[in-house]
């Protein structure tokens, strides 16, 4: 407790010695920032900032792009199942509409080589 009482004398005294009031002598502990050196904090930050903004953006349209992408493939598939399906249901219609005139006409050398003809040709055969 002496010791702490002494320091703080010798503090006081130390401080009227140079004529310093102690506000002042916070003021002189304090160093400002060089502003070159706010400028460069300011720029990084800044350059961080559009580095990120720039980073979301590219995220957000590849993201985009790949729904649309995989949105017109699926597009694509469902529109070749159908059309593919329907042409061969046509086909099968065609077929079994020819069979059974080449039956009912009762030509049986003429439905042995319908069976072995394809589809289109059958149908010809029979018109």
């Amino acid at each position: 407790m002496h010791f702490a009482r002494k320091f703080r004398l010798r503090r006081l005294s130390d401080i009227q010695e140079n004529k310093l009031s102690t506000s002042q002598c916070r003021l002189v502990n304090f160093t400002p920032l060089d502003p070159s050196l706010v400028v460069v904090v300011v720029v990084v930050v800044v350059v961080v900032v559009i580095v990120i903004v720039v980073a979301i953006i590219v995220v957000v349209v590849v993201v985009v792009v790949v729904i649309v992408v995989q949105v017109v493939v699926a597009i694509v598939v469902v529109v070749i199942v159908i059309s593919s399906s329907s042409s061969s249901s046509s086909s099968s219609s065609s077929s079994s509409s020819c069979s059974s005139t080449g039956s009912s006409s009762g030509r049986s050398s003429s439905s042995s080589k319908i069976d072995h003809m394809c589809p289109t040709d059958a149908a010809l055969h029979c018109n």
